[in-house]
């Protein structure tokens, strides 16, 4: 096996068998004797010093694992795989360990930004290989993660997933049903009832005719959700029976989701009795796999449940661990996930400029031929304006992005402000001093300050900050100054950044240009330039497209 690792072509054919190998058994459904397998070979390559044939064992092991819902088993072979995997240039084994650390990531941490990351690269491994199939799947997981949190976004990588399963010579009935069912769900996300039903009923076709059974409770929850859409509760409650029977053939996150799905519906048909028992269902199995992914739904919905009911007891216990959870889980990965959706897209954006960067070249290099002199002045000044333009549009669009963010921040207060705790009260104190106080305008504001100003301390007023603001103290510090400084300079686009920053409590104007950067995108003097290129509303300040 050593001289394995000195031709690619070998590494390739070898792993592939083992692939093969392998994905028999899991095809077949038999996950243990890869794993009986996998571990003594795991020994073998040890004792050989053979790091492919290590690897093979693991990520194989690990997948396998993962369909069996073991998730400490999962983590046992990552972590050894991952010693090595920094080394290997074998695609398919790249793949698979990504495709499983992302979804451990899931379903172990809830860490969006995570799986988000490792399914990406795994993506990137699959389109290295031209495997159409591994695209498919990669690009479907990242859908997922989008369809999880109810977001849209993920529509367009479903899109990609659909294209990439139906394209032609894909014969993969489970990837294309799987695909179609991903698509069905954004289309139903996007309010489009007829094309989610219509696509979903080709999905189901194929998952019947090939008895991919692990694909039937996702479409029967589909189906009973367009049934519910459609005023049909009696077709949906079966339909939902039926998602409960076949969630023996899937994961234990999907069970999850399916009896929160069933108890959500009986709730909006005021069926309380029947809805706790769905969510009680729920929760135990989350609780007992360590399945994480929708937990914080079931125990916000089971403390909801109780609360029609009148069981306030209850309830009140439900909202405390379901306000534990968020705020020590949710609320930090969600925000994290965002940033990475942001960063994702910017990337996205870059490429899609570099794309129609080359293909100009490409045209350039034709006119090049016919006047090279000519062509090349033109070509310096269309750069000089293309670099402009860039600059300029990239600069509105994080004004515009700023704003976006803004209104997302506050529309998160209003959520919140729903909620009465001691902790919101506590916020509410504290919002009081740092906004009608302007507090955070003054120089050497502090955290101990504004914690005896609201006749508290620290460790409460720190607590409050994070599950409300979402944010540190001295970051939200920051976001509420610059917020300050985006409205000054919208409105006075002759102010001194000097006295712009001694007003906002900076020490420098190095130190304001810094915190101005880091929470904006761009410096405030771009800020003023890309401003300047729109018209100012007098009352509010606020940039307006004319």
């Amino acid at each position: 096996m050593a001289g394995l690792h000195h031709d690619p072509s070998c590494e390739d054919r070898y792993v592939d068998s083992v692939a093969s190998l392998f994905s028999d058994f899991t095809t077949s459904g038999n996950n243990d004797s890869v794993i009986s397998l996998a571990g003594p070979m795991m020994r073998e390559a040890l004792a050989e010093g053979d790091t492919l044939k290590l690897l093979s064992a693991c990520v194989f092991a690990a997948q396998s694992w993962m369909f069996a819902d073991n998730t400490d088993s999962v983590k046992s072979y990552l972590d050894v795989a991952r010693r090595y995997m920094g080394h290997c240039e074998s695609p398919l084994l790249n793949v698979v360990y990504n495709n499983v650390y992302g979804c451990y990531s899931l379903r172990a941490g809830l860490d969006y930004t995570l799986a988000l990351n490792y399914y990406l690269d795994g993506l990137r491994w699959a389109e290295m290989s031209g495997n159409i199939s591994n695209q498919a799947v990669m690009l479907l997981n990242i859908a997922n993660i989008f369809y999880m949190q109810r977001n849209p976004e993920g529509y367009l990588y479903a899109e990609r997933a659909l294209n990439l399963a139906t394209s032609q010579g894909m014969e993969d009935c489970y990837v294309e049903s799987a695909a179609r069912i991903n698509m069905s769900q954004m289309l139903f996300i996007l309010g489009k009832i007829n094309e989610a039903s219509l696509c979903l009923d080709r999905a189901w076709t194929i998952a019947r005719e090939n008895d991919l059974y692990s694909l039937y409770s996702p479409i029967k929850v589909l189906y009973a959700q367009i049934a519910e859409a459609m005023d049909d509760s009696t077709s949906a409650d079966n339909l939902y029976r039926e998602a409960v029977t076949y969630s023996k053939y899937t994961d234990h996150g999907t069970m999850s989701q399916i009896f929160l799905e069933y108890g959500n519906f009986l709730m909006r048909t005021d069926q309380y009795d029947r809805a706790h028992e769905k969510y009680r269902r729920g929760l135990e199995i989350s609780e007992n796999t360590g399945s994480m992914e929708f937990r914080q739904d079931l125990l916000g919905r089971m403390a909801d449940c109780f609360w029609k009911t009148g069981d306030k007891g209850n309830a009140l216990k439900y909202y405390r661990q379901w306000f534990d959870y968020q705020d020590s889980i949710a609320l930090e990965k969600q925000y994290e996930f965002n940033q990475a959706v942001l960063s994702l897209q910017e990337l996205e954006f870059e490429k899609e400029i570099l794309r129609n960067e080359l293909e100009q070249q490409r045209l350039r290099h034709k006119m090049n031929i016919l006047a090279a002199f000519v062509v090349l002045a033109l070509l310096v000044v269309f750069f000089v304006f293309l670099l402009y333009y860039r600059k300029r549009v990239a600069y509105l669009r994080l004004v515009e992005q700023h704003r976006h963010y803004t209104q997302k921040l506050e529309q998160e207060k209003k959520l919140h402000a729903a909620t009465t705790s001691p902790s919101k009260e506590l916020f509410r104190k504290i919002e009081e001093v740092m906004r009608d106080g302007k507090y955070y305008m003054q120089k050497g504001a502090s955290l101990d300050a504004v914690a005896d100003k609201v006749g508290s301390n620290r460790t409460y007023c720190s607590k409050a900050i994070n599950a409300f603001a979402g944010c540190s103290f001295y970051k939200w510090l920051d976001a509420l100054r610059i917020e300050e400084a985006t409205k000054r300079i919208a409105t006075d686009g002759n102010v001194i950044f000097k006295q712009l920053a001694e007003d906002l409590g900076y020490s420098s104007v190095s130190a304001f240009s810094k915190a101005f950067v880091n929470e904006i995108g761009c410096t405030p003097g771009n800020y003023r330039m890309a401003c300047r290129k729109k018209p100012v509303n007098e009352q509010d300040g606020k940039i307006v497209s004319s």
